[in-house]
């Protein structure tokens, strides 16, 4: 958007970095301190306010855009108009796991999505979209859906550059939280079901957490190999023999993306939302029931040797589409 000519600024709640981030003055941070608990009503009501005058002082803007849960909060408490919310994942599904995990706990995702009511929505995917028509729970001012953008470009470039991180012999590939939703324990199981020789490669930010997956569900003579979030995890996934995802629900699943633009076949549970927005076609064939191990396993030995041809997918998530869609959808 820089580049359009757009003065866009970018506000972060916390300084909490994963990623290295240009110099810029066009980047804000709300609070420096990065232990916040941002699900107090107090912090979000502080927050609200020094956001109110941070954009003062920035001058007006012609719309804010807001992504995930805190950040909707802070800016629906705030006095800020031309506001649009973006939505990234599936809310029944969010709201039926929080349920699970006791009232607190549901009460406060209730509380955070009850923040939606109202408002102008951005959904990533058609799925979301539809869900939050049909289900009720909320009643946004209106939805639009616009992808996830891809500079693919960039990341082709970035797949090239050498990595000495990646294996040797042939593996499957992981890349993600671990996290009840993604269902790791299932690709574990599957792992074990699938007749081709190949290893396992997750990709994470939790090696602890996933090693104790492993201890529990890995049963069989077969090789995990766990490594560390990376800046640049893509002549990881260029090298794979397929990308895998085993989640009980998405938003979009822009790790299948990826993989597709990498070059790399991709396989999924046919979970709600995203993954039969992408797997569309042929690729369809790699679409896999939620939480059967037996048949993601049969899916993976299917994708493997396939020969990835410029999906559909990848001309809706150019980076000029979708800056174009927001650009039209803001002004």
């Amino acid at each position: 958007m820089l580049a359009r000519g757009v003065d866009a600024h970018l506000i972060v709640l916390k300084r909490k970095l994963e990623y290295d981030l240009p110099e810029s003055k066009n980047i804000h941070f709300i609070f420096n301190n990065d232990k916040l608990r941002l699900y107090s009503y107090f912090v979000q009501k502080r927050a609200a306010r020094k956001l109110n005058e941070l954009v003062a002082q920035l001058g007006s803007f012609d719309a804010l855009v807001s992504n995930l849960d805190f950040s909707h909060a802070v800016l629906a408490k705030s006095e800020l108009q031309n506001c649009f919310y973006v939505v990234h994942n599936s809310i029944e599904k969010t709201l039926e796991t929080h349920r699970r995990l006791g009232p607190i706990k549901y009460w406060r995702k209730k509380r955070a999505i009850n923040h939606l009511n109202g408002k102008r929505l951005i959904t990533v995917s058609e799925g979301i979209k539809r869900e939050i028509i049909n289900a009720k729970t909320i009643s946004p001012l209106d939805v639009h859906v616009i992808y996830n953008p891809i500079d693919l470009e960039q990341l082709i470039a970035s797949s090239t550059l050498p990595d000495h991180e990646v294996p040797d012999r042939p593996y499957i590939l992981f890349m993600g939280r671990i996290a009840k939703q993604k269902r790791v324990d299932i690709l574990i199981q599957a792992f074990q079901f699938m007749k081709t020789d190949v290893d396992l490669v997750i990709l994470t930010s939790n090696l602890k957490k996933l090693n104790k997956l492993i201890a529990k569900h890995n049963h069989a003579d077969k090789k995990i190999i766990g490594l560390n979030f990376k800046q640049n995890p893509y002549p990881i996934v260029k090298n794979a023999q397929a990308l895998v995802l085993s989640s009980d629900f998405e938003g979009l699943g822009m790790v299948l993306i990826e993989a597709l633009a990498c070059g790399t076949p991709a396989v999924s549970t046919d979970c709600p939302h995203g993954p039969n927005e992408i797997l569309t076609g042929d690729l369809e064939q790699f679409l896999a029931p939620v939480g059967n191990p037996e048949k993601l396993a049969e899916k993976t030995d299917l994708a493997i040797d396939y020969e990835v041809n410029q999906p559909d997918i990848l001309n809706k998530v150019t980076l000029n589409r979708v800056v174009e869609s927001y650009l039209r959808l803001l002004s």
